[in-house]
């Protein structure tokens, strides 16, 4: 209780003056263009057509008691009148402690009870998921919060989305410039943000490959807080994956001290055999390679007691111009609906390694974030 009122009485100085994101020195960036095109302010909106699209930011914010890590995910799924819209936040304290909150309408809710409901029926030995649906059917989640229809607001032809006291808007007409305010368990988060170069870009000639379907979407590796030094990502995809590489997903995202930035987003099967490795490489000039052959390789795993999840958390990447390997800075980064369901991992990590054919030259640092789905256990016979 005192790390939460020392953390209210710090946060406008927190938030104010000493944010800060990537540690890599400060680099000659192009400015963005983008931020003048009508149709990429269309993009930034609601795609109601289409059934699947996130908006998601994490950053690193540095204080004098240490950095404190952050992520918010706002999330619709289905299409034009049938569709939910739920959300998600994280803060990680300098101390080192680890929460998340969640947040939907009462079909998500609904959602997330009916989980709950087969796991109890998995594991039938477990005495914490009975608990943790009861506190959920009564409204008295500390982890999820249900949004009335006021409460989640979503609009198509630019970006403004409400959810309950978390809202994510563009405010500027020509610049790239956002707010962003996340209600956490260690209190309100209160940004202005704005893009310092344009983003790395999955168009429609060039999408992320899902099995048979694909996504679009665009990746900003440096977002700057108003009034201070740093850096955060900004990113959005929307489309219609595939089941058939549905099972398992890892997006990896890195910003380089060269400049430059790469994304590599995989996806496997119920099997777990990769299907599709999609790579965007934006050089420290700007110019973006999508042809890189790489291929990724997991190194090691961690897995959740409470949603009985696994999932990758570092790995080493190889092919063309790129070697080295990806690696947590925290282990535990997951997110959920609720306690035990619904679950995926959310948080930084960084790259080590090389970028050019030359073995003694082109060594190169990253840091950034991980997205990943993994796979749940299966009960024991």
């Amino acid at each position: 209780m005192k790390m939460k009122k020392n953390f209210f009485l710090s946060a406008a100085a927190v938030i104010l003056a000493i944010m800060a994101g990537c540690s890599a020195p400060e680099v000659k960036q192009t400015p963005p263009t983008i931020g003048y095109s009508a149709d990429f302010i269309a993009d930034e909106g609601a795609h109601f057509e289409l059934p699947s699209e996130f908006w998601y930011l994490t950053g690193k914010l540095d204080s004098k008691e240490g950095p404190y890590y952050f992520a918010s995910h706002f999330h619709k799924a289905g299409s034009q009148f049938i569709h939910t819209r739920n959300g998600y936040n994280s803060i990680r304290t300098p101390d080192g402690k680890y929460d998340y909150r969640s947040f939907g309408q009462g079909l998500v809710r609904t959602l997330a009870e009916n989980y709950l409901r087969e796991k109890i029926e998995k594991f039938p030995g477990d005495s914490r998921y009975p608990e943790i649906l009861k506190n959920l059917g009564k409204d008295k989640s500390i982890h999820f919060y249900t949004m009335n229809e006021e409460e989640r607001a979503l609009y198509r032809g630019r970006l403004f989305i409400d959810f309950g006291k978390n809202h994510f808007e563009r405010t500027g007409e020509t610049k790239l410039e956002y707010e962003l305010k996340l209600d956490t368990w260690v209190g309100p988060l209160d940004l202005k943000l704005e893009a310092l170069t344009d983003p790395v870009v999955f168009p429609a000639a060039n999408p992320i490959r899902i099995g048979e379907g694909n996504m679009q979407g665009y990746f900003f590796p440096r977002v700057k807080a108003a009034g201070v030094s740093g850096t955060i990502w900004y990113n959005h995809i929307f489309g219609m994956p595939h089941h058939s590489a549905s099972g398992r997903e890892e997006i990896i995202t890195q910003r380089l001290n060269n400049g430059g930035a790469f994304v590599i987003a995989c996806y496997y099967n119920s099997y777990g055999e990769l299907k599709n490795t999609n790579v965007a490489y934006i050089r420290p000039d700007g110019t973006l390679d999508y042809k890189a052959n790489i291929k990724i390789k997991q190194e090691k795993t961690w897995r959740s007691d409470i949603s009985r999840n696994t999932y990758p958390v570092s790995w080493s990447i190889e092919g063309g111009e790129f070697s080295g390997k990806i690696t947590p800075t925290f282990e535990n980064s997951e997110m959920m609906l609720e306690e035990g369901v619904g679950a995926f991992w959310l948080g930084p990590c960084s790259f080590r390694g090389r970028i050019g054919r030359n073995p003694w030259k082109g060594v190169v640092a990253g840091e950034g974030f991980c997205r990943v789905v993994g796979t749940e256990d299966k009960p024991k016979p």
